[in-house]
């Protein structure tokens, strides 16, 4: 392999560790999210349960992008 390829591959390994970590790392915020969300809206803080749901939905809007990056990245792997 040329020094570049080499290179090329180091980057597309790379990027698949910190993508995977990405995600598991925002699937733990998610988690968080929600559970705070759940606790808001049972003390009566619907307006506040609403805004935490919503960041957790825009955390899982950005796994499905890192999700889609990684995809792409397996191409670059054969």
């Amino acid at each position: 392999m040329e020094g570049y390829e080499i290179m090329e591959m180091e980057i597309i390994k790379k990027l698949d560790v910190l993508i995977n970590h990405w995600m598991e790392h925002n699937r733990e915020h998610i988690a968080e999210y929600e559970k705070w969300a759940l606790k808001a809206k049972d003390e009566g803080l619907s307006d506040v349960s609403r805004a935490i749901q919503t960041a957790s939905e825009v955390i899982q809007k950005s796994n499905d992008n890192l999700q889609e990056a990684l995809n792409s990245l397996q191409s670059y792997k054969e």
